[in-house]
């Protein structure tokens, strides 16, 4: 388990996970070709950096009132985490077993036999 400045706190499964993310974020392949230029690389950076800075303002009062109310504040939010992460892979085998994980397109046509 680590707490990364920025990304928050995470497992190496996690931040293996994230480094998929960021390389098939449409954004990266998009300015793929821009990469030589300084807005380019601004502007990727600069999306990345805005999606981590508004989930941390969207958590802020969370985090305030859970370093309040704890004796230990780093092992309850890596308890937290771990939970969290815990019942969504449970939620994603869930699905996975009733299958309805991915959406169907399987479709029924009938024929017409005029």
């Amino acid at each position: 388990f680590f707490v990364m400045p920025i990304i928050g706190p995470s497992t190496p499964r996690y931040l293996v996970g994230w480094g998929v993310d960021a390389f098939a974020d449409p954004m990266y392949w998009a300015l793929w070709d821009k990469q030589d230029e300084d807005w380019g690389v601004a502007l990727s950076y600069g999306a990345t950096g805005l999606k981590y800075i508004n989930k941390r303002a969207e958590n802020l009062e969370l985090l305030d009132g859970l370093e309040a109310s704890s004796v230990d504040f780093y092992a309850t939010v890596k308890s937290a985490f771990l939970q969290n992460r815990q019942k969504f892979q449970s939620l994603c085998a869930a699905q996975n077993e009733e299958g309805t994980a991915l959406p169907s397109y399987d479709f029924d046509f009938e024929d017409d036999e005029d």
